[in-house]
């Protein structure tokens, strides 16, 4: 990790197999938390054909049996997501925090066998601080970040291989969009790299003032310097808050940008579509479909900008 273990790398440097490894103990329980995320990632794929079928067939035939069916096979469907949901969320969340549990352990062992020398250059409350938020973030990449890149890409392949199916000429429409989403997360992505890791090694720095404060609590009593000591550490929280707000504002416009890009997508497509239905190329049932994949792909799309940022971000902490 960056200051604490080593100079600061590329993200070419960043030495991915060894972070996945910490993956390999929990091989297990990690995969059966993929199963999770596959089943309800394909029920949630199967949603929007159930849904146009119902507008296009069952409320035009005017028939309550079929409706009961269709209601009935519904809840079933949403039955699955939510026990597939609740597999992969306990099974993430475990594996996540022994993931933590690993990295501490392993970190804090390999700062033992390091020379007085580098103690002698790093402050105890910086690696604490290293010790303590740069392993959260590492366990955020190795677990969270990593279900919603395959839950991202389930969606987003899978709906594009239905709505193609479909209507080729809609997918088309649809894809042509993708560019725009993409150009938004590399301009986003690394300025959030930047802020993240300038606000880990600033709130490292705060952690240290107060380590030194507190370890030297005799001296600074003996000499009336609780007030001196208390400024200090507000000038070095000042800094890790301004960062972090910097930070919080880029997050937030690269929100707000990705929600207006997806729903301006959904619009789009409800006016092309609109078109064909206008035209009598496509049904009321099939434009309803398409909107809701539509709706996954932009969500798909969105997700994976919105991840590149995080994992931009992370790498603050990794290096």
């Amino acid at each position: 990790m960056q200051n604490a273990l080593g100079p600061l790398r590329s993200s070419r440097q960043v030495p991915w197999r060894r972070l996945l490894g910490y993956l390999k103990p929990h091989w297990l329980r990690m995969a059966i938390a993929i199963v999770g995320l596959v089943i309800s990632s394909l029920a949630s794929l199967a949603f929007p054909l159930l849904i146009g079928q119902t507008i296009a067939d069952v409320l035009e035939q005017g028939s309550y049996a079929q409706l009961n069916q269709f209601v009935a096979v519904l809840l079933g469907l949403f039955l699955i997501m939510a026990g597939a949901s609740f597999v992969q969320s306990y099974f993430i969340g475990v594996t996540g925090e022994r993931i933590v549990f690993d990295l501490r352990t392993s970190l804090y062992q390999r700062l033992l066998t390091l020379s007085l020398a580098f103690h002698g250059e790093h402050r105890v409350g910086e690696l604490m601080s290293r010790l303590s938020n740069d392993v959260t973030l590492v366990r955020a990449m190795l677990t969270t970040n990593i279900t919603t890149l395959l839950t991202s890409l389930i969606s987003l392949v899978g709906s594009v291989v239905i709505v193609f199916t479909l209507n080729p000429a809609l997918t088309i429409f649809i894809l042509l969009l993708a560019p725009v989403l993409l150009a938004v997360a590399f301009v986003f992505g690394r300025p959030l790299e930047r802020l993240a890791t300038r606000g880990q090694d600033q709130l490292a720095k705060a952690t240290v003032t107060v380590e030194e404060g507190l370890s030297g609590i005799r001296t600074v009593k003996s000499f009336g310097r609780e007030e001196f000591e208390n400024r200090r550490y507000q000038a070095d929280l000042g800094r890790s808050l301004a960062t972090a707000l910097r930070a919080t504002a880029a997050r937030a416009g690269f929100g707000s940008l990705m929600l207006f890009l997806g729903f301006g997508a959904i619009a789009a497509i409800l006016w092309f579509g609109g078109r064909q239905v206008i035209s009598g190329a496509m049904t009321v049932g099939m434009i309803t479909s398409f909107l809701i994949y539509g709706f996954l792909i932009a969500a798909g799309m969105g997700s994976l900008a919105g991840l590149y940022g995080e994992l931009r971000a992370a790498l603050g902490a990794i290096r």
